[in-house]
């Protein structure tokens, strides 16, 4: 478990990315395509993924997406945006209705091979979908529900343990990305008789 345990700890959101080292569309391939093995509510399968690495459309998808809340900077900073996009769409022809916990399923999948292979990820879901599948000349029935940016990682990350339950990441006066993190003994639960 020690192996899982680094490549968990080297997944983290990324927000800085190195634009002269592109991801590959095989990549981007590889990185869906371990979606098709991960588990599915009722085994529907109701997840699509729309890709690119086209710097054209990346560049709006950066656009069209909100990055880092917490952060004073806007990022990612100029000259570091992802080179490469994983749109993961919801299929209403085949459930209108809860995907949720598969869109969570397959990121987090993503998140780990992509970092697998080298690269580094980050999860946004603030963006307009209907704004976002018309931009994306999505199929009607294709809802967008998380985007993911993916490139070489431009930026240092480091978990710390959060103090006084303040879980806000930041940026410390070296530009490394700080992400406090809840103790285990502040999210674990005996259940007892």
């Amino acid at each position: 478990m020690r192996y899982f345990y680094r490549l968990l700890k080297q997944t983290r959101s990324c927000r800085n990315f190195e634009e002269n080292e592109p991801i590959s569309e095989d990549a981007l391939i590889a990185v869906v395509s371990l979606c098709r093995h991960t588990p599915s509510a009722m085994n529907l399968q109701e997840l699509k993924f729309a890709y690119t690495n086209d710097k054209g459309i990346c560049d709006k998808l950066t656009g069209a997406t909100r990055w880092g809340g917490y952060l004073k900077d806007k990022v990612p900073y100029e000259g570091k945006a992802p080179t490469g996009y994983i749109v993961i769409c919801h299929d209403t022809s085949i459930r209108k209705d809860f995907c949720d916990i598969d869109v969570g399923i397959c990121a987090q999948t993503m998140a780990l091979g992509a970092r697998e292979l080298g690269y580094a990820s980050c999860m946004l879901q603030s963006f307009v979908p209907e704004q976002l599948a018309r931009m994306i000349h999505l199929p009607e029935g294709l809802v967008p529900r998380l985007v993911m940016a993916f490139g070489k990682p431009g930026e240092k990350a480091e978990i710390i343990t959060a103090a006084d339950g303040n879980i806000r990441y930041y940026r410390n006066s070296d530009d490394v990305h700080i992400v406090p993190k809840r103790s285990l003994g502040d999210i674990l639960i005996n259940i007892v008789k």
